[in-house]
């Protein structure tokens, strides 16, 4: 009886010791592993999702005022995990510049307006995407901070 006891405590506290390992040691570096993974993955496919963005821009948002828009892509970066789905999100600074629907003879027919605002992207089930979705009069940095409630901040490899 006595050595039945002994087993279910030691059987116990292996499992409880072997729970709080996998907690909080080997999760953590599979999640940063992931993570680094996954910013490696975004900075080989830039290219090919900004110009996935701008068309779905394009299509999507382009207020009828405008007959064209284009997209200034800078180099700020911002990589944070959606405290709600666990998806990580790539918010890319970009300056979106709007050309109104002028006639040629109209005194502002050159005219462009330009807009500082944020290109998100996400990681889901394996592959990077975007629904032309733009957060504007901000950059990465501040989308991160002003939203601390969905994104988590991830540093990037």
């Amino acid at each position: 009886m006595e050595t039945a006891i002994w087993l279910a405590c030691t059987a116990a506290a292996t499992i409880y010791f072997v729970h709080r390992v996998l907690k909080t040691e080997i999760v953590p570096m599979l999640s940063l592993r992931e993570e680094q993974m996954v910013v490696r993955r975004f900075g080989y496919q830039r290219e090919h999702l900004e110009a996935r963005f701008s068309e779905l821009a394009i299509t999507q948002n382009t207020p009828h005022d405008f007959k064209q828009v284009d997209c200034d892509w800078k180099s700020e970066v911002q990589f944070a995990r959606d405290r709600m789905s666990g998806c990580i999100h790539a918010l890319v600074s970009l300056e979106i510049i709007l050309t109104p629907n002028f006639r040629e003879s109209d005194e502002h027919a050159g005219m462009k307006i330009r807009k500082s605002a944020v290109a998100v992207f996400y990681y889901q089930e394996g592959a990077w995407g975007t629904r032309g979705l733009a957060l504007f009069n901000q950059t990465p940095t501040d989308a991160v901070e002003h939203h601390p409630d969905h994104y988590q901040q991830i540093q990037a490899a």
